[in-house]
């Protein structure tokens, strides 16, 4: 009883957190991340120290197991989060070198624009 108190007072604080302000996906995942430690604690202390481990029934093992399921998928989850932003991170630099040529790329033609005006001005002004 006392691990269902605590386990609900964890679980309201961890909710209470305003998800609205969390627009950052890894952000988000490290914060499910957390709750799930803390669940696994949770159950760990039960299994040690409450009824759990006096009497082990298929309950608690199925637990366990789909916590474990849980905890293999966010690993997985982190492993493509941190792949994504590697990949947010060059298109950024991409976009940026892109915008930078661009922008040479016009200097330069507005460049040889304005030599060719002045060469062709200047052969008209020959007597």
């Amino acid at each position: 009883m006392i691990t269902k108190v605590k386990r609900g007072v964890k679980l309201n604080v961890y909710f209470s957190c305003p998800f609205q302000q969390r627009s950052d996906p890894v952000s988000l995942f490290r914060f499910l991340r957390h709750c799930l430690n803390v669940e696994l604690t949770c159950v760990n202390q039960q299994e040690v120290g409450g009824l759990m481990s006096q009497q082990p029934d298929d309950a608690s093992a199925e637990i366990n197991e789909k916590l474990g399921y849980i905890q293999h998928k966010t690993r997985e989850t982190a492993d493509l989060l941190r792949n994504v932003e590697q990949e947010q991170e060059a298109f950024a630099i991409k976009c940026h070198d892109r915008q930078k040529l661009e922008g040479n790329f016009v200097l330069l033609a507005f460049q040889n624009l304005k030599l060719m005006s002045t060469r062709h001005n200047s052969s008209h002004n020959w007597p």
